[in-house]
Parts: structure tokens; sequence; C-alpha cells
């Protein structure tokens, strides 16, 4: 029989779900991709009297049996902060910070990791408080008694940290030079590598121990915890870093073409992900079909909301785009590069129908994409001709549909290839695995190399 609280976090978190499907839907979208689960425990203590009721490894939200004793909505709140230490990447940012601040003050890690894992909170309440999102039962410790208000908001985590490890220690010799002036005062880093010292001979170093800000005080297995909520499989095939740039990616689609919930947080996280680097060629081609087919959908009182029911209105399409997948399987097409652009039309099937087009020489099979195992068996491997192609497809593309032809770019008939997809006049996506020059006649190229 299932423990009490096990029903009752369970409850917890499908209320969470739907409130944030509600009012911050990006958040929603991104909770329904990873893993929660119960660990059975009161609370974690992370040392220092800081303790925790809930927590993330950067995958898994774990929650402990004193998150059932606050509200909904600071329950609601502190979610959100587990979402934003994932989206924010704290975990792998958080463990090169303590190795490389250990390392160069000589702090021990455990203390590193403490302080740290403050800055990424601090930082993560100054986002939510800017964007008027505030915890009815307070923040759980005080942060300004580590870092001042303008910090925050201004400086890094990293930079955060490495300033309070210098403060301290500029503090340690002050007060030395008070008590004994004319003794030469060893720094805090001489006297942490003295104390690591005795703990090593003593024993009570661990050998080879990677701390990072989540260690401290949770070093338990979790083979005993109990799954709340697994995530979306679609996302497990992938090595953590890109499988949150992908539930990141399609969380702020999704949410864009929810149309509410659009707050400081999410224009904190777009401008992250969205500005400012390289994204990854798969956001944006996301991000364009997304913002293309959210143009023929409205909201419908009259239907009721798949994943919201009653809470969000339904959406009605005024009519129903197709996307026209053209995947080049000739010769000069690698099998890894087949691979990358099939791994794509599976997630481009979730947002719409989708036609799949395999051609060469001209068209090799034309389909409707209904199962992976459509795409499991590679045809083609000859010459390159893309003018029968787009002949054959001119007749069928409707204005409100979208042609994505993933490609080399390398073709024997440029030319009469050129007038022909001009002529075609949906939204046309070009994916390219070359850096080969290509016409303008496309409404956006997105290089895979970039």
């Amino acid at each position: 029989m299932e423990d009490e609280a096990v029903g009752k976090i369970r409850q917890s978190f499908s209320n969470i779900y739907l409130a944030l499907v509600k009012k911050k839907p990006l958040f929603g979208f991104i909770l329904k991709g990873m893993r929660v689960v119960y660990t059975g425990k009161e609370r974690e203590d992370l040392g220092n009297g800081i303790v925790s009721h809930i927590s993330t490894d950067g995958d898994t939200i774990l929650v402990y049996k004193d998150f059932l004793k606050f509200s909904e909505r600071d329950q609601l709140y502190d979610v959100v902060h587990e979402i934003m230490h994932v989206v924010l990447k704290h975990t792998v940012r958080g463990r090169t910070i303590i190795g490389t601040v250990a390392a160069k003050l000589g702090v021990d890690f455990k203390s590193v990791a403490i302080v740290c894992n403050i800055a990424m909170d601090a930082k993560i309440y100054y986002y939510m408080k800017a964007d008027r999102f505030d915890r009815s039962g307070g923040i759980p410790y005080d942060l300004y008694n580590f870092f001042k208000d303008d910090d925050i908001e201004k400086k890094s985590v990293e930079e955060l940290v490495i300033e309070y490890f210098k403060e301290m220690e500029k503090k340690m010799q002050e007060y030395k030079s008070i008590i004994n002036p004319d003794i030469a005062s060893p720094s805090i880093r001489e006297e942490e590598k003295d104390r690591m010292e005795e703990e090593e001979n003593d024993g009570e170093k661990e050998e080879g121990r990677e701390f990072t800000y989540l260690d401290v005080g949770n070093e338990e297995s979790k083979e005993d915890y109990t799954v709340i909520q697994e995530p979306d499989e679609l996302y497990n095939k992938y090595p953590i870093e890109e499988k949150i740039d992908r539930l990141i990616a399609d969380g702020i689609v999704k949410s864009r073409m929810a149309g509410v919930g659009r707050g400081f947080i999410e224009n904190v996280i777009e401008g992250i992900y969205l500005s400012g680097k390289k994204q990854p060629w798969y956001k944006i081609l996301k991000e364009e079909l997304g913002s293309h087919l959210v143009k023929y959908k409205i909201n419908d009182w009259g239907r009721v909301s798949r994943k919201a029911p009653y809470v969000f209105a339904g959406k009605r399409e005024v009519t129903q785009p197709k996307v026209f997948a053209a995947i080049d399987v000739s010769g000069s097409i690698s099998n890894e590069d087949y691979r990358l652009f099939c791994k794509e039309i599976i997630d481009i099937a979730k947002l719409a129908n989708v036609e799949i087009v395999f051609w060469d020489d001209g068209i090799v099979e034309k389909k409707r994409f209904r199962r992976k195992e459509d795409l499991e068996k590679r045809r083609g491997y000859g010459g390159t001709r893309f003018s029968p192609v787009l002949s054959e497809l001119s007749k069928q593309i409707k204005r409100e549909d979208i042609l994505v032809v993933l490609t080399d770019c390398y073709w024997w008939d440029e030319t009469s290839s050129c007038t022909l997809l001009d002529k075609i006049k949906c939204r046309k996506i070009l994916v390219d695995v070359s850096d080969k020059v290509v016409w303008d006649k496309w409404d956006k190229v997105i290089r895979v190399s970039d």
C-alpha cells in the first residue's frame, strides 16, 4: 500500500502542474519533462543550519516529507525555484565553480559548496521577486548576510562566490592584525591547506570525492526513492545537457503558442537561450515552426483544453497546416546526417501533421509520418536532382503549409530548382548540413554546422 505522504505529494504535483500551465506554461512544460521522486526523508541538511524540503540534481526533482508542511502557494514557488536551478544549469556550473574556487583560494570543498548554493538561490530569488512572484512564508534564510542586494542583481554566481571568500579572507587578515599586528598573519588559504592536510592524515577526507553544491548532506542512494513522475520518454534518450536544452526550447515554443504567462522570468530565460550565443539548429527549427503554426490556432471556450481542462480555453485550428519534410537520401548524405534528420522529424510530428518525402534523383517515397519505424530503413543513395521533387510537391502544398528541406545542397539542377522553388508560396525552410552558398529563395536557412 502506498505511503500516505506519497499520495499527497502526487496530488500536490498534479495541482502544481495545472497551476503552472495556467500561469507559467513554460515551467509547466519543463516540469512535465522532468523526473520527480519522493525520498522518504523528512528534510535535507545542507549544513550551517540550512535545510531543504525540495532539491534537484539537474535532472530530477527530489521531494522531502517537509514539503507537505507548506501552503500550496509556497509549494508552487519552491517547484519553480528548483526548475530555475535546472534551466540555469546550476548543477554543471556549480561543479566548475566549486573546483575552481577551492583550488584558487584554498578553501575546502564543502564550504564553497554551501556558499555556491546560497549564491545560486540568491540569483533565483532576485529573478522571482522581480517577476512579483513571492513566497508567503518568506525565503528560508537571510541571503543578505552573505551578499548585497546590488551584487545579487548585477553579478554572476561565479563572481558572488569568489568575492565572498575574498572578503572573508580580507576580514580575517584585518582581525588578526588588530589582535597582534607584530605577527605576520597567514592567509586563510594557508590555514585551509593545513586543515585539509590534517583531515587527510586522519582519514576523514574522501579520496577522489568531487563535491557539488548538491552533495552537501545528500549522499544517500536514490534506489529507494519513490517515483512521483517520470519524464516524457522523448527526452530520455538525450544526454542531460542536451535534454535540458531541448526541454527549454520546446517549452519556449509551446508557451508562446499558449499565449499566456509572459513575465520577467520568461524574458530572462529566453534572453539566455535565444540570444547572445549560437543556438543549436533544432531550437531554431522549432521556433520557426511554432511561430508559423500558432497563426492558425485560436482560443475557443466551446472546446475543452486537453492540457488543462477548464483552466485554459481549448484551441481550434482555423485550418490544419501540414509540414512537408523533404529528406535528402542521396549518396552524398552520410548515415549520421540521415539519423540527425530523422531524430528531428519525430519531434516535429508532435507539433503538426508531417508528410515525409524521401528524395535523391527525384521522389523515392512519400508517406504520412505515423511512427518512428517509418524512418528506420533508409532509402535512396542515388544522385541528386531537386527539381522533380519541387515539381511534384508544388501540386500539393498549400499556402498555409510549411516545406522543410533537409539536405547538403549538392544538386545537379540548381537553376531549374531555384525557379520552381520561387513558385511555391508556402513558408520554406532549408536545413543545410554543408556550408555551401544557397539561393535567397528560402524564408529561413538553418545551418547544422552552426
